[in-house]
């Protein structure tokens, strides 16, 4: 019984996949039966491992009758519970969509009507499931550039953040989410486990940023290069220590010859070489062939996934 899980769990572990806890799960049922045998075996030895291992499951009992209904952020007492799975976890372990229909309940039941709302999934219509707020950008809406409404650069009033985009699934670690504030930040409420509240003024300029960079990219494609320099100049403004702004910035001053867009290029590629450059210049292989040629960018680069 021991024999599988290790097996299960070695090959899974070089794999070199990293998706969430579904990728291991075979190994559960082998490891809850072992676990069985062993609590079958110590009771019967033993009245205090009796009363012990019954202690454990009215526990485990109590702990899933609190999580209801929210089961797939469920995390045991020992990390803090399902309100605290965000910190710990994300992507699919966390949220899924599952929230949005309590999330519209939470909005109603407080008569919350003005709001801003960085939900992870951008194909996601908000309005089906009467969630009345604006949308922000989404991680995974910028790295495949799909459009978003235009946010300012603060934010006031009621802010909805998906626990996935607090951190930085799509974005990146650290400075890289402009979200990263509201992870470090205690929600003033939160949704089904996995929808952050917070009330108050937010300075979203990076994500703002986000926004006009896409804009300038697919201006770039329809080589109106004009409009795609303001856009691109306005996401720098922005966010001007991003080093994937001022890589749209570079992209857009080579395509429009403007003078100084080889230093922007160096510029770029010092700012990935410095913050997170291991997950930075992943994204940037065009950025990094302009700054170390300084020749014209070639139509077929781009920022992308």
């Amino acid at each position: 019984m021991a024999l599988p899980p290790v097996v299960f769990l070695v090959t899974s572990t070089l794999s070199g996949i990293n998706l969430g806890i579904r990728h291991i799960l075979p190994i559960f049922p082998f490891l809850i039966v072992l676990a069985a045998l062993s609590a079958s075996r110590l009771s019967s030895r033993s009245r205090l491992a009796f009363v012990a291992i019954l202690f454990v499951i009215l526990g485990h009992a109590v702990s899933s009758i609190r999580a209801y209904p929210n089961y797939l952020t469920y995390s045991n007492e020992i990390v803090g519970g399902p309100q605290n799975t965000h910190r710990v976890m994300t992507d699919s372990n966390v949220d899924w969509g599952q929230g949005l229909i309590q999330a519209s309940t939470y909005l109603s039941e407080n008569r919350i009507s003005d709001c801003w709302f960085a939900y992870i999934i951008p194909g996601v219509d908000l309005a089906k499931y009467r969630i009345p707020c604006r949308r922000l950008p989404s991680g995974l809406a910028y790295r495949y550039g799909v459009s978003s409404p235009d946010p300012p650069p603060v934010v006031n009033g009621t802010i909805l953040v998906s626990a996935n985009e607090t951190a930085g699934q799509s974005w990146g670690p650290g400075e890289l989410n402009p979200y990263q504030q509201f992870f470090a930040r205690k929600p003033d409420d939160i949704i089904a486990n996995s929808i952050l509240v917070f009330h108050g003024s937010f300075d979203i300029s990076p994500a703002a940023a986000a926004v006009h960079s896409i804009q300038s990219r697919r201006l770039i494609r329809r080589h109106d290069v004009g409009e795609a320099l303001q856009e691109a100049q306005i996401a720098a403004q922005l966010a001007p220590y991003s080093a994937e702004m001022q890589a749209v910035l570079c992209q857009a001053m080579l395509q429009s010859h403007e003078p100084g867009a080889e230093q922007v290029c160096q510029n770029a590629l010092a700012l990935a070489r410095r913050v997170y450059p291991d997950y930075q210049l992943r994204w940037m292989p065009g950025v990094k062939a302009i700054a170390q040629t300084h020749s014209q960018a070639s139509p077929e680069w781009e920022i992308s996934a």
